[in-house]
Order: C-alpha cells, then structure tokens, then sequence
C-alpha cells in the first residue's frame, strides 16, 4: 500500500491538513503491529489481521492477484497454473491467504526461483533474468508494472484469493486526524 496505493492518499492528506507532519515507515506487518501496540504510531496499514483487545483491525480494501511476466514469454493469454514451473517464479508472500493458496499449488514441486518481501524488487527481476519468469502480484501493482513495456498482465484459470489490507490502530486512539485520513483513503481506493 505504502509504494503502490498510497501516494497519493499522503499528497491529498498533506494539502487538506498543512498543519500535520507525516511520518511514514515501512516495515514488516509484525513490526506495524508492534508499533501500534507500543504507541510509537497511530495507524497501520497490513495483510494480516492482528488480534489484540486493544487493537481495532479494520479491512480498509481489498483487491484481486494477477499474473504478470514478460511479453516475450510465450505465455498464454489465460494460464493454466498447473502448467506453470514453480523454478521461474518470483514469489512475495502478500498475505497469509495468498502464502497458502501458492503453497498448496507450488511449494510441492520445489522452491521459487527467488523470494521477496519487496515489492518493488519483483519488476527488475522479472525484466533483468530469463524470459521464463513471472510473478503474481496484487492490482495495485500489477497496474503500475504493466506500465513497464517489456511486462504485460495475464489471466489466471485459478485465481488465487484477493489480498486483503487492514487498517490496524489502538482502541483508545483519540488523533483527530485518523479520521480523515481513513476517509482520504476510501476516497482514492473507489478511484
């Protein structure tokens, strides 16, 4: 959400609220939880939905997977992802959903041909290596990497469940600007 999403949620909040300094940090969903717990941020957005009484974890927005490889990969316009190798793909484990549908589909026929946990990672790999690659990324990325002209979006016979994000803040939360931020964010998701 951070590097794909919202850009432009923060350029929105910024302009309507001068009087408020951002401070964004980017870590794993653990450490947003974490962060949240210990008080050292009011808001995070994650792929896991944390359990604490303290903690109110709210689905801030959803959005569907797509398989994405180069042009010149010879795939077709719809895959089979049985036909697919497990050796030539880039996985990033999104959510704890998405980590369980490619496992029970890929982890039995060996290891990815690499794993990240950036997001951004997955385009330059998938245009720097063998044409055989390709990854399965959520909307908000897949769009922004098909602007690549090397990339293109494919459809998938079996699709893997949509990953889910979740606003997670403290119970006794009183910021008055968390809010309007959420609101900024369902403002530019519907867009």
């Amino acid at each position: 959400p951070h590097l794909y999403v919202f850009p432009e949620v923060y350029k929105d909040f910024i302009s309507r609220y001068p009087n408020v300094s951002l401070e964004l940090f980017t870590a794993t969903y653990h450490e947003c939880f974490n962060q949240i717990i210990s008080g050292k941020a009011d808001i995070a957005f994650t792929g896991v939905n944390y359990f604490s009484e303290n903690i109110v974890p709210v689905p801030a927005y959803s959005e569907n997977m797509y398989f994405i490889c180069r042009k010149d990969s010879g795939y077709p316009s719809k895959i089979d992802i049985k036909n697919l190798k497990v050796a030539n793909s880039i996985y990033s484990p999104y959510s704890i959903d998405f980590s369980k549908w490619y496992k029970y589909w890929f982890n039995t026929y060996g290891s990815s041909f690499m794993t990240v946990d950036l997001i951004a990672q997955v385009e330059y790999f998938l245009t720097e290596f063998h044409k055989e690659l390709w990854s399965i990324v959520p909307s908000s990325v897949a769009f922004k990497l098909k602007k690549n002209p090397l990339l293109t979006i494919k459809k998938l016979k079996t699709e893997p469940p949509k990953r889910v994000i979740y606003l997670i803040k403290k119970i006794d939360n009183e910021s008055p600007y968390i809010p309007f931020f959420i609101e900024i964010v369902k403002e530019k998701i519907k867009t």
